[in-house]
């Protein structure tokens, strides 16, 4: 299958006030998977918020530094776009996968996801 060049930034929905259910589309980064943990890059075709998720109260009180950015959604179906080598997700792939609270949410173009769940 041949792929395309990535771009240099992509589109993502913020919540940056966690006390509103404002959200906000802006422009920012590409992640960066750790495939060395397992990380996959996921393009992201759909999103699913939990009823009430914006209004949490773990959105404020959340210490955890893995959460980089305040971006919502932890549901996500998507295709792979790059992978470990040995994972039998590869680039092309079609996935559905739950992250963490803890981390960066799936609403946004292209969201990294771990094989096996969310350690």
């Amino acid at each position: 299958m041949a792929t395309s060049p990535l771009p240099s930034s992509m589109r993502a929905l913020f919540q940056l006030d966690p006390n509103t259910q404002h959200l906000t589309l802006k422009a920012c980064p590409l992640p960066a998977p750790d495939h060395s943990a397992n990380e996959h890059l996921i393009r992201v075709h759909a999103v699913a918020p939990c009823a009430g998720e914006m209004l949490w109260p773990e959105n404020t009180e959340n210490p955890d530094t893995r959460r980089k950015e305040p971006i919502p959604c932890y549901d996500v179906a998507g295709t792979v776009v790059t992978a470990p080598a040995d994972s039998p997700f590869q680039p092309g792939a079609e996935v559905y996968a739950r992250t963490e609270f803890a981390r960066t949410g799936m609403a946004r173009a292209t969201a990294e996801a771990r094989e096996g769940g969310e350690h």
